[in-house]
């Protein structure tokens, strides 16, 4: 119940790495706590900022675990997705106060658990620990849509190879590798990243 033991699992979780032990792991309860984090009384969903860490933790978290679960078998727990997709409303629409990197992962659940539009990635601009996060989870969204021959927007890969300002090696070479999993064709011309070396 302390809420900073709480912020410090929610951030751990959200490095957990792949492990068949996710598929029972409490989607729900995180996904609960997403909404916990929501102000709903003026029609759509806001951050109440003062949990601000919860939510954006919460959020990433939840992300981590249903992207790796919904991919790690032949049969995901398709129930656990239908009930949490069925009460599902659009969170990340908002602009909540330039806070980008909360918007996105917000935007994201919109995307794992409901039908919505492609992200436009060239509006955010992503703290690096933030970026670092996504590569490593879309990395396991282009496995599961790999084995399983659904479609990965690009999209992501192309606009964090092609920033001006060059992101750390562990980014690119993330990105990278998605390309190399779903055979994404690059140029030269998309990748800006300076070689320091």
């Amino acid at each position: 119940m302390d809420s900073g033991v709480a912020v410090a699992i929610m951030r751990s979780i959200s490095e957990v790495v792949w492990h068949a032990g996710i598929i029972t792991a409490p989607l729900k309860l995180l996904y609960d706590t997403v909404l916990g984090s929501l102000d709903r009384s003026s029609g759509g969903p806001v951050v109440i900022l003062r949990p601000r860490n919860k939510v954006y933790l919460s959020s990433r978290a939840l992300l981590n675990l249903a992207i790796q679960r919904k991919y790690i078998s032949d049969e995901p727990d398709k129930a656990v997705f239908k009930s949490i997709s069925s009460r599902h409303s659009i969170m990340g629409s908002k602009h909540y106060g330039g806070d980008l990197d909360l918007e996105a992962t917000l935007g994201i659940v919109d995307r794992v658990f409901g039908d919505f539009e492609l992200m436009y990635w060239q509006n955010f601009s992503f703290a690096i620990s933030h970026h670092a996060w996504m590569s490593h989870t879309f990395l396991y969204r282009a496995w599961g849509v790999l084995r399983k021959g659904e479609h990965f927007s690009e999209e992501f890969i192309l606009y964090s190879l092609r920033l001006e300002s060059p992101l750390p090696a562990p980014i690119v070479a993330g990105c990278l590798f998605i390309s190399l999993v779903l055979g994404i064709g690059l140029c030269a011309d998309d990748q800006l990243v300076v070689d320091g070396g």
